[in-house]
């Protein structure tokens, strides 16, 4: 005889609070950066933070406004709509510079998202 499974009420709920959960909270959705959500963090999440790519320590950028209205470089603007993430070098206008050594850069967003995920 075929045994029948059933599925309780409590037990339902209990799924599907889960499921409800885990949509809601951005670090258990499959660690994917979603730059319009705001993480929360101890960066300010619209101020740009860069280090050397042999340091491990995030500095604020000079820049007083957020980085939509103080980034003026196409490509670096891009990028940190995109993922939060850009390494190149910027002016103290937020134009692009061909100056030797890259920076790493992130919008204090993403670096809140990158804290909240370990």
């Amino acid at each position: 005889m075929e045994k029948k499974r059933t599925i309780t009420l409590p037990s339902l709920a209990a799924a599907l609070l889960l499921i409800a959960l885990l949509v809601q909270c951005p670090a258990a959705q499959a660690g994917t950066y979603n730059p319009t959500t705001v993480y929360k963090g101890p960066y300010a999440p619209v101020l740009l933070y860069y280090k050397a790519p042999d340091s491990g320590t995030w500095k604020r950028g000079n820049f007083e406004v957020t980085y939509a209205r103080a980034v003026t470089c196409p490509q670096a603007l891009q990028s940190f709509k995109e993922s939060g993430y850009w390494k190149g070098r910027l002016q103290k206008d937020g134009s692009c510079s061909n100056n030797a050594q890259l920076l790493e850069w992130a919008v204090g967003n993403r670096l809140n998202y990158d804290k909240g995920m370990f």
